[in-house]
């Protein structure tokens, strides 16, 4: 089959689809032949149970509802037999229909019962199975996290087995659960080791399914040629693979050609995976696979098709959907909406998609749902709220395409690759080895012995000769390093400040001249947002000339310090105003407690940055709708300014790390705002330049304090 022309499977594979429709087929006599046997044994005895257990589970595909009443005729005879492990298995296989039913109640319920009989027994692997499925059933509900604490379970309890299978597919479903909040490096880190299992078990299916994953997340990430190379290296190693794999590799190509443009073949791809559906009877993938082809449709112009099919989803309701899939159903419609210039009816759908997404924490989602919605409120006419979108958006989609995530993402790529070349060059090596025959062996080992003595004696020389001045060079050395490392170590900032700062106010400017240039606002609506587009220059002037003052804070020594008297009240109320814009967005109430009369000593361009720093990091941790407290006291020598917040507080080591330049010192905020810390490592850095110091008080849930002491 040509990987370059997908569109030919749905005119080439008739003998494909005969061989599916047997497969398909092949599972229900599978399971019914099962049962039927099972109703002709007449002892009841423990390989009875099991084969109550087996029947059940064989029935996952073609009967899900019959995996629940078979089941329970095993619990019975079990209990009846007061044969535990029996028992556990009904129960495993119970929870496969609650998994398919998207029943988290009844899954976790049987998982506990069937953990604590295996628990007892001291069977970690049998445990680890249900650990799986438990984590299926949380995937099932978007709960992404808890599936991935229950699927690292798994991978404990099975790291010491040869079920190379269950481990991949582990992993696999992990690098699932991380590229579906956004988190492209350890979805990529996964999909590795997953692909590693694969290739040792030399498992053709799943290293199709692996390729076919990692291709995703390059895609989301803007890597079109790397994505499509692992998807044809994907559809290239699927003969006689399983409807299973099919129909995922499929789904997998027609993302990625969605994403790099491609509708053709992502519309072909889809359309074929909605075949590979129907003739293995799936149907609790329907709609994940429909919503695809409807953003196809949707993409292509064709609303009338793709709002037939969203409402098509909308009514196949004999399984759950996944939280994800009713989000897209629901940003579809919206879109669609929005296109049709109904702009009201789209806003709500895309709200209550948004509210989805942001309850899973699926970033990407949320980014695009963002941009929608933003087009949606600018068609009603309400800028300001537009306006105030754009800026999430824009937050959203930094964290989510940022330089740390591609770096991550090359490094384990380039890990991967060297370590396979390693391993084959090895084997080359040892093969030829073998094949040199043993008196070439002999000699080989008599000339390194010779060669390695004669070796050692130089090098003994060398070094009897050389010690003083290697010590020395050493010395030398290690001041060049240290030198070296801090210089690096400000680049660093540097760049991570330009980054940090200066992308988002930019990032926003930007997409609201796209929403100009697209015709979504006109030139006399877009007058409406002069004040906002003022207030982002003015930040951006603002941060540049601090960055400058940094800078030569660093490159003199902290000679450029000016020391005189501030008003902190004036400070603390110019930074106010200039922060007042995100403050109304989140409808903070903030208080301002500083009296007019109170005084410090300190750089007013060093103090004046760690206040507004102290200020947006309390507004970025508090909750839309919460309070923010500024207050300042004499104390006896010193001045203290107090920032503080009821937001999400932090715990003890969230506390560690916030004034240092650990490269995982990044959080996002209440509605996705983007941050590495740098500004708090710079007001920290100011605060002592200033004979200060900053002290933090927090407790989760219950909000943070940001004390600024400086001399009075």
């Amino acid at each position: 089959m040509n990987i370059h022309r997908v569109y030919r499977v749905l005119l080439c594979n008739t003998l494909l689809l005969f061989s599916l429709s047997f497969s398909a087929r092949l599972y229900a006599q599978n399971a019914d032949s099962l049962l039927g046997l099972l109703n002709e044994r007449s002892l009841e005895d423990t390989t009875k149970v099991r084969m109550y257990a087996a029947t059940a589970y064989a029935f996952r595909y073609s009967n899900p509802d019959s995996i629940i009443s078979i089941a329970d005729r095993g619990i019975a005879l079990a209990e009846k037999l007061q044969f535990d492990k029996g028992k556990a298995d009904c129960l495993r296989s119970k929870i496969v229909a609650f998994v398919i039913f998207g029943d988290v109640e009844q899954g976790l319920k049987h998982g506990q019962q069937a953990l604590a009989i295996l628990q007892k027994a001291k069977d970690s692997v049998g445990a680890g199975l249900v650990y799986y499925y438990l984590g299926a059933l949380y995937y099932g509900e978007s709960k992404f996290e808890i599936s991935i604490d229950y699927y690292l379970k798994t991978i404990q309890a099975y790291q010491y087995t040869e079920n190379y299978d269950l481990l991949a597919k582990t992993f696999d479903n992990i690098g699932v659960c991380y590229s579906s909040i956004g988190n492209f490096s350890e979805s990529l880190k996964y999909y590795l080791e997953a692909l590693k299992i694969n290739e040792k078990d030399n498992n053709r299916e799943g290293i199709a399914t692996c390729y076919g994953n990692i291709g995703r997340v390059y895609a989301s990430l803007g890597k079109k040629k790397i994505a499509l190379d692992y998807i044809n290296k994907s559809l290239a190693r699927q003969e006689g693979a399983s409807v299973d794999v099919l129909m995922l590799n499929y789904e997998n190509a027609g993302n990625v050609y969605l994403n790099v443009n491609d509708t053709f073949k992502a519309l072909a791809a889809f359309e074929y995976a909605i075949h590979l559906v129907d003739s293995a009877r799936q149907y609790v993938k329907i709609n994940r696979i429909y919503v695809n082809l409807a953003e196809v449709l949707l993409t292509m112009g064709n609303y009338d098709k793709a709002f037939e099919l969203y409402q098509q989803c909308l009514a196949n309701n004999k399984y759950p959907n996944m939280p994800a899939v009713d989000g897209m159903i629901n940003r579809g419609l919206g879109r669609i909406y929005v296109k049709r210039k109904q702009y009201k009816d789209g806003a709500e759908y895309l709200k209550i998609s948004l509210d989805i997404f942001r309850e899973a924490e699926m970033k990407d989602h949320i980014t695009e749902t963002l941009r929608d919605l933003a087009a949606a409120y600018a068609g009603l006419g309400d800028f300001e709220r537009a306006y105030a979108t754009v800026i999430q958006y824009n937050s959203y989609r930094d964290t989510i395409l940022n330089d740390e995530t591609n770096r991550k993402v090359q490094e384990m790529q380039y890990e991967y690759d060297l370590q396979k070349k390693q391993t084959a060059i090895e084997i080359l090596q040892k093969n030829k080895l073998i094949a040199e025959g043993g008196a070439d062996k002999q000699r080989a080992v008599s000339i390194g012995l010779v060669s390695g003595l004669a070796l050692l004696l130089i090098i003994i020389a060398i070094m009897y000769t050389s010690r003083k001045r290697e010590t020395v060079a050493k010395n030398l050395i290690q001041l060049q390093a240290t030198s070296l490392s801090e210089l690096n170590s400000y680049k660093d900032k540097i760049f991570s400040v330009l980054s940090h700062d200066l992308r988002g106010p930019i990032g926003s400017l930007t997409t609201t001249m796209e929403l100009l240039d697209e015709n979504i606002i006109t030139p006399a609506e877009f007058s409406e947002l002069k004040p906002q587009v003022h207030k982002q220059l003015t930040s951006i002037t603002l941060l540049l000339d601090n960055l400058l003052k940094w800078s030569m804070n660093h490159l003199t020594g902290g000679k450029a310090i000016k020391t005189e008297r501030l008003n902190l009240n004036q400070l603390v109320t110019q930074n106010i105003n200039l922060l007042q814009n995100t403050i109304d967005e989140k409808t903070i109430t903030l208080h301002n407690k500083v009296s007019a009369d109170i005084t410090a000593t300190g750089d007013k361009s060093n103090v004046d940055i760690i206040i507004r720093n102290l200020i947006s990091n309390a507004i970025k941790f508090t909750n839309p709708g919460g309070m923010i407290t500024v207050a300042a006291e004499a104390l006896q020598g010193k001045v203290r300014l107090s920032v503080a917040d009821n937001g999400v507080g932090m715990n003890k080591t969230q506390i560690s790390k916030l004034f240092t330049a650990s490269p995982d010192n990044t959080s996002a905020g209440t509605i996705g705002e983007k941050g590495i810390g740098l500004g708090l490592l710079m007001s920290y850095e100011f605060a002592k330049a200033n004979n200060g110091d900053i002290i933090v008080n927090s407790e989760p849930g219950k909000g943070s304090t940001f004390s600024l002491e400086l001399p009075g």
